[in-house]
């Protein structure tokens, strides 16, 4: 009786130990300081309950899973600079949100797998603070169930003071990390944990929807015929923001006297019905 009680406690603290082993977050430094993107999408594949994708890409390693993805499928034209840059550029800049999607949707092609889908994070007109915050966990919520952790594009800026005088938005970096939980931390904030290629590891943060002082985001954006990249600057009030420590995308080197922010860009998921809200159902009354 003894062994059998031993063996079971064996077996036990073992499972309990295999559940607690956090699974490995690929880190971009052998691939290149621009590699967020491919290696966000391998993480999001790492983390994923569909096995049958990340066979696909040729390498035993992680990371060049991660190289053969950027190479077969970031040689394509961008969809947002055409032909005077490839989908996928080290040297300029790693990729874009629009050409991120469509190299995902390359390869879920060949896989006959249902494509993904990109959503700017931007309120709804007449869209409420609290059901602005609602839609968007119910998108990254229902993406995770379906079996692929989306990827999140953020970006930090900071308010210099230029020439002029004036304090103007600058931006300073822009990242890929991929959302494996969320849950809700009040009615305009969410709790996520992150797979985070730049450090390689799982880390914490919030995304929540309040205004820092009449900031604007630069959200949308296309080229001009010279190739320059213009800019759709959102007003701060309907975007989200993202308040992640192990995360600071170069904010720390800002002066004491210029403000900062990371905000949340572009979600890519997979398909979900993004106008359906998580709200709680109407009570009927019963006719007396």
């Amino acid at each position: 009786m003894h062994y059998i009680i031993i063996i079971f406690t064996v077996i036990l603290n073992h499972a309990i130990l295999a559940k607690e082993t956090p699974r490995p977050v690929l880190k971009q430094e052998k691939m290149g300081q621009n590699a967020c993107g491919p290696c966000s999408f391998v993480n999001s594949l790492l983390y994923s309950n569909d096995k049958s994708l990340l066979p696909m890409l040729k390498g035993v390693a992680p990371i060049d899973k991660a190289r053969d993805f950027a190479k077969r499928f970031g040689d394509a034209n961008s969809v947002v600079h055409g032909d005077r840059q490839k989908a996928y550029s080290e040297e300029l800049g790693g990729v874009t949100d629009q050409d991120m999607q469509a190299m995902i949707n390359r390869l879920f092609k060949m896989n006959k797998s249902t494509p993904v889908f990109g959503e700017y994070i931007v309120r709804k007109e007449k869209e409420s603070s609290i059901d602005f915050t609602r839609r968007i966990k119910l998108m990254v919520k229902e993406s995770i169930d379906a079996g692929f952790p989306p990827l999140l594009s953020v970006k930090s800026v900071k308010a210099s003071k230029s020439k002029d005088g004036e304090y103007l938005w600058n931006a300073i970096y822009q990242h890929w990390v991929c959302i494996t939980e969320i849950q809700s931390a009040g009615d305009e904030a969410l709790l996520i944990k992150l797979a985070d290629s730049y450090s390689g590891k799982m880390i914490t943060g919030f995304l929540y929807t309040a205004d820092p002082r009449g900031s604007v985001v630069p959200m949308k954006y296309k080229t001009d015929a010279d190739g320059n990249d213009i800019w759709n600057w959102e007003n701060g009030i309907n975007c989200m923001f993202l308040s992640a420590p192990k995360l600071p995308l170069g904010t720390q080197q800002a002066n004491w006297n210029e403000r900062t922010y990371i905000a949340a860009r572009f979600l890519i998921m997979k398909q979900a019905d993004i106008h359906r809200l998580s709200l709680p159902a109407k009570k009927k009354v019963e006719a007396k």
